[in-house]
């Protein structure tokens, strides 16, 4: 993944959920402990991987750091204790997987 001028290399499993910045066309990854931003299109990382599932516009959630959902809050809460928004068709989804 290229930041600025840097390149980093990230391991899908450290990946909690990719969110789409105020700036135009830049992403956030949260990590267990830090954050990392980069260029990129939410719809280009939800095909990261296999277990990556798009579960609201902005948001891009690792399936396997999933706590749990709640479908009346729409959120999903995360295994670092981070909740993040759902949208109501994608919590269907989820809670079927």
């Amino acid at each position: 993944m290229k930041s600025g001028e840097q390149m980093r290399a990230l391991k899908i499993k450290d990946i909690l959920f990719i969110e789409s910045s105020v700036t135009p066309h830049k992403l956030t990854v949260h990590l267990f402990n830090s954050q990392v931003s980069y260029y990129g299109t939410i719809k280009d990382a939800e095909n990261f991987a296999p277990n990556f599932f798009r579960c609201h516009k902005s948001f891009v959630v690792n399936k396997e750091h999933i706590q749990s959902i709640n479908k009346t809050e729409q959120e999903i809460y995360l295994t670092d204790g981070e909740k993040i928004m759902c949208s109501l068709s994608a919590a269907r989804i989820l809670s079927t997987i």
